[in-house]
């Protein structure tokens, strides 16, 4: 199973419509998901980077919170992830499209403007 997804490794893939990555994956290169504009379901084993960068918009391309607005697809209604014991500032900030969310762990504290 992998453990690894590459940068850009679904990069520009505007078709693809739903992906689940293992919770064998640890770690994620920079924007995977860069312009998978028809996105609508998603399943990661963390947030981010999982690290540093805890917002969603970072496996598009953002750089910050402020960018999930504009770079997380509108099309992207269900997302599964899994989630530390706080869930950071901002980390779904502006995510409009979101319909679904499940958060897997035990969330015990849920920062600003989280959602």
């Amino acid at each position: 199973m992998a453990e690894t997804v590459g940068s850009n490794a679904f990069a520009d893939c505007f078709g693809l419509e739903r992906v689940i990555i293992p919770d064998t994956v640890t770690a994620m290169g920079e924007t995977p998901f860069s312009g998978c504009s028809s996105l609508s379901s998603l399943r990661l084993p963390y947030i981010g980077d999982g690290a540093d960068n805890m917002f969603l918009s970072y496996i598009f391309g953002g750089k910050s919170y402020n960018d999930n607005l504009a770079l997380v697809p509108d099309t992207l209604h269900d997302l599964t992830v899994n989630c530390p014991d706080s869930l950071p500032d901002n980390t779904f900030y502006e995510c409009t499209g979101l319909v679904n969310l499940t958060l897997n762990g035990n969330v015990s504290s849920v920062g600003a403007g989280a959602f």
